[in-house]
């Protein structure tokens, strides 16, 4: 539980306040248990941030009691108040041995976490294996333990899906989860902690909203599967590869678990350039505001300079991207921002490292995002020492160029054209007769000027040219005759209707009586008098609410074809 100076130090000060909080709650005769509540959660907050791991695991026994009270699942009398008060006097000697913190403290901490839960009536956590001392021990308890979490998460997707409102699963899960947490050389079979933190941040996410996200059952599954290969490679050859399909496949459903969907184009994206006015502020989730003063931006300095160096020591494309899912927490608490014009600018740099995760600007453009973090933590690390309107111009600097290169490269993914269908790559000769009017239609205004214009493309598309007043006026066009290619026949025959079986005689039946083709046409002036009396059809067509394109063309063929004959007949 090595951390720098600061960060532990402003801890045991933060956890020392919550816990002082707690005790004043929990020696009253009666408890608020929504306040209980909130304070546990944010004692063990506190401890995730300051990455104390086994602490944040004793904390959230408190969260434990608080809801069984609450739901009345367990009565608040004189048994639960006497182990809730000795529970927090444990906790305050353990905060108090932080700097001196040892194998046995961490015993301490799953006692305590242990009886809290008793109290609180859940199962008990499984005895944590002793800390494993060499590397064929370790191997061999991650190879035990992984498979136990690898069935649990798989478990717990199947009750989500059965009933989304029963928590014994996830709960299940983080029970099965502190038993590999305590394996002493568990950081060197990476990437099993990093697996092991984004569940566990995927669970809180999932245990903190109404009802379980609808990808949280296959984002178990995955981590499942992920675990279950790492556990198996680092008992082969106490290496994992961090590269592998299966750890690719965690990053990216748990990334939707936790809201980072990349596919989803932020609201600004859809304004014009300009001065606005756009979206004035874009929304985020509700979560307590930041105590003011200058500690808590120290914190949250420290944490981000920390957070850089993790993503950068990253061995792979999966690795950094687990470890930046882990500023998502953060950010939406500097996002919460707060009073004087440093919270103001904490708060801006929220809500601009929010979307470079959400937007995948982080994971595209690691040593860029590496480098704007360590920049801000820089910054937020002076706050007590330096002007708050010096810092806060420092941030704001900061947050400009991540909201810079976020939007350039959320307008580049924006302008990149679809890949096209697969029926679209077929070969044109396979593809049907095209309709070329048609299919130059639907831009065209309603009423009666989108009417004109299609007629216009109409007329040209058939030949006819542009259409004038003056041609109408002229009378019906003189159009050349088109030269059949063989003689047409002078008559027409009435076929005789078809016999159930052929005649014994055919010869003796007598022939159809043979009709000239001119009884059946139009042609000379009535072609031409039957063409004219087509104009108010074509009007109502083309002036219709909605044209028919094909009507048209019929109506137009049948007029070509009617002054052709007028024409080929004086």
């Amino acid at each position: 539980m090595s951390e720098s100076m600061g960060l532990t130090d402003f801890f045991a000060m933060e956890a020392g306040d919550y816990l002082e909080r707690l005790d004043g709650l929990v020696s009253k005769g009666s408890l608020d248990a929504d306040e209980f509540l909130r304070v546990s959660r944010a004692l063990r907050g506190s401890a995730l941030m300051a990455n104390q791991q086994v602490v944040a695991a004793a904390a959230a026994g408190f969260e434990l009691v608080a809801k069984a009270i609450r739901e009345g699942r367990q009565a608040w009398d004189a048994r639960t108040q006497q182990a809730v008060v000795r529970a927090v006097d444990d906790f305050k000697v353990l905060v108090r041995r932080l700097r001196e913190w040892t194998a046995e403290d961490d015993e301490r901490a799953r006692t305590i976490g242990a009886s809290l839960e008793e109290v609180a009536g859940e199962a008990a956590a499984p005895t944590p294996p002793p800390a494993a001392t060499g590397g064929a021990r370790a191997r061999a308890l991650i190879a035990q333990q992984g498979a136990t979490l690898a069935s649990a998460l798989d478990g717990a997707a199947t009750a989500i899906q059965a009933d989304p409102r029963a928590p014994g699963g996830l709960n299940a899960v983080l029970q099965v989860m502190q038993p590999i947490r305590g394996i002493a050389s568990l950081m060197d079979f990476p990437p099993l902690p990093d697996i092991l933190d984004a569940l566990e941040r995927s669970i809180g996410e999932a245990r903190r909203q109404p009802r379980p996200p609808a990808e949280l059952p296959d984002a178990l599954r995955a981590g499942a599967r992920a675990v279950a290969r790492v556990a198996r490679e680092i008992t082969a050859s106490g290496t994992a590869d961090p590269e592998s399909p299966e750890l690719a496949e965690l990053v990216s459903r748990l990334a939707t678990v936790m809201g980072l969907d990349s596919s989803i184009l932020p609201i600004e994206s859809l304004f014009f350039d300009d001065a606005g006015p756009h979206a004035l502020e874009p929304g985020v989730a509700p979560v307590a505001p930041m105590p003011p003063g200058g500690p808590q931006f120290v914190a949250q300095g420290e944490y981000l300079q920390q957070a850089a160096d993790a993503i950068e020591r990253g061995r792979s494309a999966p690795e950094r991207e687990l470890r930046a899912q882990g500023l998502l927490g953060t950010f939406r608490t500097l996002a919460a921002g707060g009073d004087g014009p440093l919270a103001e600018a904490a708060a801006a740099l929220g809500r601009a490292g929010r979307d470079a995760l959400a937007y995948g600007w982080a994971s595209m453009r690691t040593a860029e995002f590496v480098a704007l973090l360590r920049r801000a933590g820089d910054t937020l690390s002076g706050a007590g020492r330096l002007a708050e309107p010096r810092l806060a111009t420092e941030l704001g600097a900061v947050t400009a160029t991540l909201r810079q290169a976020v939007s350039g490269a959320v307008a580049a993914r924006r302008l990149t054209p679809a890949p096209a269908p697969p029926e679209a790559a077929a070969p044109a000769e396979a593809a049907p007769a095209a309709e070329p009017v048609a299919a130059e239609t639907d831009g065209d205004p309603p009423g009666l000027v989108g009417s004109y214009r299609r007629y216009e493309r109409l007329l040209t598309a058939l030949g006819m040219g542009t259409p004038s007043v003056e041609a109408l006026l002229a009378g019906p066009p003189v159009l050349p005759v088109a030269k059949p290619a063989a003689a047409p026949p002078a008559a027409v025959r009435r076929a005789p209707a078809p016999a159930a079986a052929p005649a014994p005689a055919a010869e003796a039946v007598p022939t159809a009586a043979e009709v000239p083709i001119g009884t059946l046409l139009y042609d000379g002036p009535a072609a031409l008098t039957r063409a004219l009396s087509l104009r108010e059809d074509v009007r109502r067509v083309l002036e219709s609410p909605t044209p028919d394109t094909e009507a048209a063309r019929e109506l137009v063929e049948e007029i070509l074809d009617l002054v052709q004959l007028g024409q080929a007949r004086p």
